[in-house]
C-alpha cells in the first residue's frame, strides 16, 4: 500500500510538500519548497509502517551520513536532516529526471552502443561509494535516477542508500539472517546473509546492465546466477556481450570483476569487438560490388590503342588532301 500521501502539508517550518515522487520500502519521497530559499529539495520522510525492528531512524541517520561521505556527479548529494514534530527527514538535492526503470520500461531493450555510457556513469558512481568503505547492497534500475544534461545527454545518478552499510560491517542494523535488498538483483552471498563486500554490487550491477539490454527482470532462482537464456533478446546479443555478463554473475564473488570499473571496461571492450568484427564483415561485400568495374589500369591500357589509331587516320587525311591539292595546281599551270 502506497499509504497517505502527504502532498500539500508541511514538514516542519521551512519545508512545504508539493507532490509525492514516489515510495520504498521504508521511506516516501517528495518534491519540496523551501520557502525561506525558494528551492526545491527531495526529502525521503519515514513511513509510519516501517518495522520497528528494522530500526529506521538510525538507518536514515546512517543514510545522510553515507551519502555526505560521497561527493561525486553520479551520485546524488545529501543537504542536510530535517527534524519536525518527533519525525526525520533526509533533504536531498532534486534531480529532474526519471528513473532508468521507467526509462526501459517505456522506450523498450536499449543496444549496446546505449547501455555503455549509462553503464560507465553508474559503475563510477559505484566505485566512488565503494572508496568512501560503504556497499549499497539495493542497487536498481529504480535506484538510478537520469538526469538530463545540457547535450542531450543522460546522467546517471544513484539513490536510495536505505540499506547502504560500511564494508568492515562494523554498524550493522539488520540482526543475522536477516536478509534485507531486492530478490532480482541480490548476489547469492548476500540472499544468503553471508559476509559482503564490494563485489556483491557488481552482481548487482550486471542485473542492472542485463536489465537495460532486454528490457526486464528475469525470476531468479534465490541464491544462483541468473540464466542468460531467460532474458528476452538474449538470443541477439553477441558472445562477447554474453561473456560480460557471465564474468559478473558468477557465483563466488572472487570470480567476479573487482569492481564497477572493471565490469565497464570489460563491456566497452566487448563493444569494440563486436564493432570490428561487423566492419569486417561489411567489407569483402563492398570489394565485390568493386570488381563490377574494370580496374584502372586495364582502362589506361586501351587508351593507346584509341588514340594511336585516331593519330594515324588524321595524317593520311592531310597526305591525302596535300596530293589532291598538287593535283588541282598542275591543271591550272
Amino acid at each position: 500500500s502506497l499509504g497517505f500521501d502527504r502532498s500539500g502539508t508541511r514538514f516542519g517550518e521551512r519545508y512545504r510538500l508539493e507532490r509525492r515522487l514516489g515510495v520504498g520500502g521504508m521511506g516516501e519521497v517528495y518534491l519540496a519548497h523551501h520557502e525561506a530559499l525558494g528551492v526545491v529539495r527531495a526529502l525521503k520522510v519515514l513511513r509510519a509502517t516501517v518495522a520497528p525492528e528494522i530500526r529506521p531512524l538510525e538507518r536514515l541517520r546512517r543514510e545522510a551520513r553515507t551519502l555526505a561521505a560521497v561527493n561525486h556527479p553520479n551520485v546524488v548529494t545529501v543537504h542536510d536532516l530535517e527534524s519536525a514534530n518527533g519525525e526525520l527527514a533526509l533533504v536531498m538535492e532534486f534531480v529532474a529526471g526519471e528513473t532508468l526503470q521507467t526509462h526501459v520500461l517505456r522506450s523498450g531493450s536499449l543496444p549496446p552502443s546505449v547501455v555503455a555510457p549509462l553503464l560507465d556513469g553508474i559503475a563510477a558512481g559505484l566505485d566512488a561509494i565503494h572508496a568512501a568503505g560503504i556497499l549499497h547492497r539495493d542497487l536498481k534500475p529504480s535506484n538510478v535516477l537520469l538526469a538530463p544534461a545540457a547535450n542531450r545527454e543522460l546522467i546517471p545518478r544513484i539513490v536510495d542508500f536505505g540499506i547502504a552499510r560500511p564494508i568492515s560491517d562494523a554498524e550493522q542494523l539488520t540482526a543475522p539472517q536477516f536478509v534485507l535488498g531486492t530478490p532480482a538483483y541480490m548476489s547469492p552471498e548476500q540472499a544468503a546473509a553471508l559476509p559482503l563486500d564490494q563485489r556483491a554490487d557488481v552482481f548487482s550491477l550486471t542485473c542492472v546492465v542485463a536489465f537495460m539490454l532486454s528490457g526486464c527482470t528475469p525470476s531468479t532462482p534465490r541464491g544462483s546466477s541468473p540464466d542468460l537464456s531467460s532474458w528476452p533478446y538474449a538470443s541477439t546479443w553477441s558472445e562477447s556481450i554474453c561473456s560480460v555478463l557471465r564474468a559478473g554473475f558468477q557465483r563466488f564473488h572472487e570470480d567476479r570483476p573487482s569492481s564497477g570499473g572493471e565490469l565497464a571496461r570489460l563491456f566497452r571492450d566487448a563493444l569494440a569487438v563486436d564493432e570490428a568484427t561487423e566492419s569486417r564483415e561489411i567489407s569483402p561485400r563492398r570489394s565485390h560490388r568493386e570488381q563490377v568495374v574494370a580496374p584502372i589500369t586495364e582502362v589506361i591500357a586501351r587508351e593507346p590503342q584509341v588514340q594511336g589509331w585516331t593519330r594515324w587516320a588524321t595524317w593520311y587525311l592531310v597526305a591525302g588532301a596535300g596530293v589532291f591539292v598538287g593535283f588541282l595546281l598542275s591543271l591550272l599551270y
